[in-house]
């Protein structure tokens, strides 16, 4: 319920209105002057010894890609060359005194990350009826070999341990007694990329026997 205030009791209340309209009125015409935060932009005026670097290593990233473009991205090597020396403004005979320059250099070295999960219901090799089994894990290189012949029916029994040097051949751990093995184990293979490359992946018991996998 609305309570009337007697008039010497309204003008306190009233001067502190005015004074707050005021205060808005002044906040509208001059407003507080806010943080000015400096923001220190970073130059992209290279050296000329920096354009180099920067450049090589365009190129050398173009010459040794790796992966299959999109089919709406550029596919060829040489648009990219073109692309780059438009885009450093590099003048032809520079360009390729360059480029020459980078495929002199050492070849990258590739790498593959890959993991051994698990493996369900595998064959059991013991007395017990259960396996110690282990997994090999691989890059295997192709070679021309006639299906059927010895060494061909050979891969299938036992990819790994027959057909890949030791030296570039990873082993999991044995897990005792099971036929369920959960090796949960991540390996990096050196990968030689001449031709694309098939990783071989045999679990096996102490017994050399083993399944091949993909």
């Amino acid at each position: 319920m609305a309570t009337h205030l007697s008039h010497p009791q309204r003008r306190p209340l009233l001067r502190q209105a005015i004074k707050i309209r005021r205060r808005r009125v002044r906040d509208l015409q001059d407003p507080p002057p806010q943080a000015t935060q400096e923001v220190q932009v970073q130059s992209h005026h290279f050296s000329p010894e920096e354009r180099d670097l920067l450049y090589e290593e365009a190129l050398y990233t173009v010459l040794h890609r790796l992966g299959q473009p999109e089919p709406n991205h550029v596919k060829e090597a040489s648009e990219l060359l073109s692309y780059l020396q438009e885009a450093f403004q590099v003048q032809p005979e520079e360009h390729q005194q360059m480029l020459r320059r980078v495929r002199e250099l050492e070849k990258p070295v590739f790498c593959l990350k890959a993991t051994v999960k698990q493996a369900k219901g595998i064959l059991g090799k013991d007395v017990s009826g259960f396996s110690d089994p282990y997994c090999l894990l691989g890059i295997e290189q192709k070679v021309g070999v006639a299906e059927g012949s010895p060494v061909s029916r050979r891969r299938q029994k036992a990819v790994v341990k027959h057909t890949i040097p030791e030296e570039e051949t990873h082993r999991t751990q044995v897990k005792s007694q099971t036929l369920n093995p959960v090796w949960d184990e991540t390996f990096i293979l050196y990968v030689a990329l001449f031709q694309p490359p098939s990783i071989s992946c045999s679990h096996l018991s102490p017994a050399p026997q083993g399944i091949r996998f993909f």
